[in-house]
């Protein structure tokens, strides 16, 4: 994927916006399927937003801070190479 960094580069809000429309959108889509519920208009804008900013929280405590851990530790190990 062309918006993920380099190994030792940190995950930050700016990297994680611009990967939440499309894997937000996948959230919201799999929220939809599983109320069964397209017909009605503000429910799935409300779910599109509601993906969105899920996505984007789940993110950022999960997967951003595991990377960002180890890009401390490949930070570290090419000091003192």
């Amino acid at each position: 994927m062309k918006y993920r960094p380099n190994k030792n580069e940190y995950i930050d809000n700016k990297v994680t916006l611009k990967i939440t429309p499309f894997f937000g959108s996948v959230s919201a889509i799999i929220i939809l399927i599983l109320i069964n519920e397209f017909n009605n208009i503000t429910l799935t804008l409300s779910a599109f937003v509601i993906g969105w900013v899920v996505f984007f929280i789940i993110y950022r405590l999960t997967f951003a801070v595991a990377w960002n851990i180890r890009a401390d530790h490949i930070n570290q190990q090419n000091e003192y190479e």
